[in-house]
């Protein structure tokens, strides 16, 4: 609206100095008319009165020409800068109108993005409340493992029920207690586990022992049932060499390289076994495998 103003300030401050010029102009043209009708007098003792009288004619006539082109070319230039004045007041409008758009879509993406952040932080809390509680069972269940594992071995030491020899009836009566014999213990069978490799701190998964040997099956769990405790010993197989050259990730977890020859070793052998205790689903290593490579 300033620069409007400032415009139309500077458009009637020429306006005046144009009708200044015009009126300098006609008081000049006056003053030829005059000078001119001096001449004319001191001519008309020379020349006819009638050819005087045309000639302030056609100068009057133009005169009038001359202002009305003045003023018709002053009143386009008015024209033309209103017209421009109302173009550059409508494309401020509509640059205005378009901001406000932009800054109505931009709220709404912004509100949107504030929404999803939200719902993304809920469902990361959610996430990491169902992982300390998947934990937490899990500790559960393993210590109700330990618990009853403690259980059956503490059952397997207590003394077997005794039993009466089969003999007749009538020889019962005969019989004194100390006749009497124990019950012989029967020991449960031993169950063997073969896996792959210990995770780097010498841990078994029970899950991924299998009953029968296979290839790349480097160790063997040895262990009763209802015992937490078995021993783990190394098979060697045609894998030893592939065990030789990754040692740190084959050998190392579970077992205590004792003797290595450095000249193309080929194959390892076992010392003597080692000893794992079974906690919940898995194999930890109590004491490792001595073994040599040669």
């Amino acid at each position: 609206m300033i620069r409007v103003t400032f415009l139309i300030i500077l458009l009637l401050i020429g306006c005046k100095d144009r009708d200044r010029s015009t009126s300098e102009d006609l008081n000049q043209d006056l003053t030829e008319q005059t000078l001119n009708e001096d001449d004319n007098e001191i001519e008309s003792s020379v020349e006819p009165e009638e050819e005087n009288v045309e000639d302030q004619t056609a100068r009057t006539e133009e005169g009038f020409l001359s202002r009305i082109k003045r003023i018709v070319i002053w009143a386009t230039i008015v024209v033309l800068m209103i017209v421009s004045l109302i173009g550059i007041h409508q494309l401020r409008e509509d640059y205005k109108d378009k901001i406000s758009k932009l800054e109505i879509k931009y709220n709404y993406y912004k509100s949107e993005y504030n929404d999803t952040l939200k719902k993304l932080n809920d469902a990361n809390r959610e996430v990491d409340s169902f992982k300390h509680k998947l934990r937490r069972e899990r500790k559960e269940k393993r210590e109700l493992e330990d618990s009853i594992s403690q259980l059956q071995s503490k059952s397997s030491d207590t003394k077997p029920v005794r039993s009466f020899r089969e003999i007749s009836e009538v020889d019962i009566k005969e019989q004194s207690v100390d006749e009497i014999v124990d019950q012989p213990k029967v020991d449960s069978p031993d169950t063997e586990l073969f896996f792959e490799l210990p995770n780097r701190q010498g841990i078994f998964k029970h899950e991924n022992g299998i009953k029968t040997i296979a290839e790349k099956r480097l160790y063997k769990i040895t262990f009763q049932e209802v015992e937490s405790e078995g021993i783990i010993e190394f098979v060697s197989s045609k894998y030893d060499g592939l065990a030789i050259n990754h040692k740190d990730s084959m050998l190392k977890p579970a077992c205590n390289i004792i003797k290595e020859n450095e000249n193309n070793p080929i194959s390892v052998n076992q010392i003597s076994p080692g000893k794992v205790k079974r906690v919940g689903d898995e194999w930890i290593i109590e004491s490792k495998i001595k073994v040599e490579i040669s």
